[in-house]
């Protein structure tokens, strides 16, 4: 009977809102077909077979903020979201899609050009259902470092795992077969408070997880583990976590070191593994349960976010986010897109739009990227309760005014839509985060973005020339530190973004795919890329270290191979001769001392850069066939060192190829420009503002007010989509003013 009720209302519902492209699908409903295909090796979003530029709005409250939601679909975001939380619990019967069913419906009545996509809580937590854990308390998950228990299902909790997966079935089963089902895009997993993040989890399913892991991955032989581990006397029964007190202490300085932490080492894998299984796992399901007509997702892969606890080794955002098997996420099937805020530092007005995910490795893999455009507008509401944030900060770079906004929202979709395979949508938070874009203007502007995207989705292409490479396995062979923050998010916010020129960024594992562009790049940057398997460096060395490229090297690449860690690793790996200080330097700086090369002269003879965090093990230039650059130096009582100078920057230029290797992170802007132009990258700007760039969009944003100088690396006419107007034709170079805070985007014809 129920059967026969969706049919007579998916007729009503057609025949009074025009739904188009609907068409049977296998398992007896009507559904639409989604799909990410690849078009020349570009990632896009295809509906029925048709593109779809992806250009959303998510709202909170969509049946309240229907105004809102209308007037996004009227600018060209048709794309937006629908909630259901929890996943489909089976003991909640119907009345679960009861709200699902009636918000699909009202959503309909308004917007009949609408797609959804549903965002689903995976979560089974203790506060909105504790009959789930009656007898079963020992699936809560356990947080350090008081192992309190906490408010959810251990995501080891095997029970959890099973139960929601069936949940995911019968809720695909359910839209399948719902009027709306001809308006559904694809699922959108939510879980480990979100984000796939989660914490330290020290729960019964955690150790039972942990144990079985083990005997998975050795094959079940206890010989071999305890060989690895240098234990005698461990049983595959007797393994325990390691304590919470030995991640916060490593063996050789910052490192565990696979000949005497293997232990520890197998932890972190398991412990990050666990999120990549669990969100692949969820996503089979549906994707088995829709015959592959519709897409899954999630929130993941961050990199590149503030660490926001600094100093509070319990809460470190980067160690302790379960991201660092990302790799095995890109690599599944059932995934078709990860999505991510863009990063929260220094949003504001002249600041920096840099995503927290690595979008070139996920569209490498075929996957959409999708930036959250949360955008503090200068609509934003204030918050009920007044906080430091409003009453000292800027609420995350909240603009000003009018014109702040919408330079701010053109450099965010510039950052976007130069990196083709890309898409947003927009998010206004709390309860009236629909204010946020209740203005005509920034409307207007989402239609203009709309129609820009659309306009040069078939014709554009990346054309960036350098290649960062990062590295999430590394954190797996480190103690909880914040030195990440110097070696990837200051490094990235504050030198790379304002290079003057474009540049990809690639996990270290995308390296071993064939289908890596090895041949696109003149310049190879290695962040923090200090665990690398054999297989890898032998790759890096006939793929990279050829063909006249420039690699550069930072600190420790290299340090930790598959059974060791030692110096003469980053040696092989560099061609620079390095050696190792057996000790902890604090505010350990190189001073650049020789500015008669190519790759130094012109800089500002001041320049110094490093690191305030200790560092150990501290690693410096011992080879006489480079030509030394810069100084390390510190002055400290650390073990009565005083002053510690030892050569810290270097060069040494190969027969066809250059190594470029540095003791200290945070190589400046100046100095990577100068590395990048020496290695034949075009440079847009050399005015320390942030540039984005593909074959057919140009954008500068700009820092302060000033001339600036706009060098294009072959003639072009520059179109200016939101004057309607050309602003030259056929020159390869721009002299102009412009103001702080001012967006440049133009169209390259």
């Amino acid at each position: 009977m129920r059967f026969y009720l969706y049919a007579i209302v998916s007729i009503i519902v057609a025949l009074c809102f025009g739904m188009e492209g609907s068409c049977e699908n296998s398992s007896g409903g009507y559904g639409l077909v989604a799909e990410v295909n690849s078009d020349n090796g570009i990632p896009v979003l295809k509906l029925n077979k048709e593109k779809e530029i992806v250009i959303g709005y998510r709202d909170s409250h969509p049946v309240a903020h229907i105004v809102t939601a209308r007037s996004f679909i009227q600018a060209g975001a048709r794309i937006q979201f629908l909630s259901i939380h929890p996943g489909g619990r089976a003991y909640q019967g119907d009345k679960l899609y009861a709200r699902l069913d009636s918000t699909a419906r009202d959503m309909l009545k308004e917007c009949p050009d609408i797609y959804f996509i549903i965002l689903v809580a995976t979560d089974i937590n203790k506060t909105s259902e504790p009959k789930w854990f009656v007898n079963k308390e020992d699936q809560l998950a356990v947080w350090p470092p008081d192992m309190r228990k906490g408010d959810r299902a251990s995501m080891a909790s095997k029970a959890w795992r099973e139960e929601v997966a069936a949940d995911l079935r019968r809720l695909a089963a359910h839209v399948d077969n719902a009027p709306y089902a001809d308006k559904v895009v694809g699922y959108f997993l939510c879980g480990g408070s979100g984000e796939w993040n989660d914490y330290w989890d020290y729960s019964q399913p955690a150790q039972q997880g942990f144990a079985e892991w083990l005997s998975d991955k050795y094959g079940n032989n206890i010989q071999l583990l305890k060989e690895k581990w240098k234990s005698k006397d461990i049983t595959f029964e007797t393994i325990r976590l390691p304590s919470w007190n030995e991640l916060c202490v490593a063996d050789d300085g910052i490192f565990y070191t696979p000949e005497r932490s293997r232990r520890i080492i197998d932890f972190m894998y398991y412990h990050h593994q666990v999120a990549a299984d669990t969100v692949i796992d969820f996503a089979k399901a549906i994707k088995e349960e829709t015959g592959n007509r519709k897409l899954v997702g999630l929130w993941n892969g961050y990199i590149f976010l503030p660490g926001w606890w600094n100093g509070s080794a319990p809460y470190n955002i980067m160690a302790n986010w379960r991201t660092k098997m990302f790799s095995k996420v890109l690599e599944s099937p059932y995934i078709d897109f990860i999505a991510a805020p863009y990063s929260y530092q220094e949003r504001h007005s002249g600041g920096f739009f840099v995503p927290q995910i690595p979008m070139d490795s996920i569209i490498f893999h075929g996957k959409m990227g999708i930036i959250e455009e949360d955008t503090r507008t200068h609509l934003t509401t204030s918050y009920k309760n007044r906080r430091n944030f409003e009453k000292h900060g800027d609420i995350f770079g909240k603009a000003s005014d009018a014109n702040e906004t919408m330079a701010i929202l053109k450099r965010n979709f510039a950052g976007i839509f130069t990196k083709p395979g890309s898409g947003l949508y927009y998010f206004g938070l709390t309860d009236e985060g629909n204010k946020w874009f209740d203005n005509a203007a920034i409307l207007d502007a989402v239609k203009e973005f709309k129609e820009i995207a659309k306009a040069q989705s078939s014709k554009d292409k990346n054309i960036s020339s350098i290649a960062v490479i990062v590295s999430n396995r590394s954190f797996l062979y480190q103690k909880i530190n914040d030195l990440s923050r110097d070696f990837l998010l200051n490094q990235m916010y504050h030198n790379l973004t304002v290079v003057g020129a474009p540049f990809d960024v690639y996990l270290d594992t995308d390296l071993n795919d064939k289908r890596f562009p090895f041949d696109k790049y003149k310049i190879y940057i290695f962040l923090n890329n200090f665990y690398l398997p054999d297989g890898e460096r032998a790759l890096i060395k006939k793929k990279i270290c050829t063909n006249n490229n420039t690699v550069v090297w930072i600190y420790a690449s290299g340090y930790i191979d598959d059974e060791n860690a030692q110096v003469r690793n980053i040696s092989d790996l560099t061609g620079i001769n390095i050696s190792k200080y057996e000790g902890r330097l604090s505010r350990l700086k190189c001073v650049i001392t020789n500015y008669m090369d190519k790759i130094t002269e012109g800089m500002p003879t001041n320049i110094r850069f490093g690191s305030e965090q200790p560092l150990e093990p501290v690693f410096w230039v011992d080879d006489p066939t480079v030509k030394v650059l810069g100084e390390l130096t510190s002055t400290t009582n650390e073990d009565g060192i005083y002053t510690f100078r030892k050569p810290g920057l270097a060069i040494k230029r190969f027969a066809n190829w250059i190594s470029i290797w540095s003791g200290a992170p945070n190589l400046p802007s100046s100095l990577l420009r100068n590395i990048a132009q020496s290695a034949g990258v075009h440079i847009y700007s050399d005015s320390d503002d942030q540039v984005f760039a593909s074959q057919r969009i140009f954008s500068l944003h700009a820092r302060y007010d000033g001339m600036r100088t706009i060098k294009f690396p072959q003639k072009t006419s520059l179109y200016d989509p939101f004057a309607k107007r050309y602003i030259a034709r056929n020159i390869d170079v721009m002299k102009m003013f412009v103001k702080k805070g001012e967006t440049l985007l133009w169209v390259l014809e």
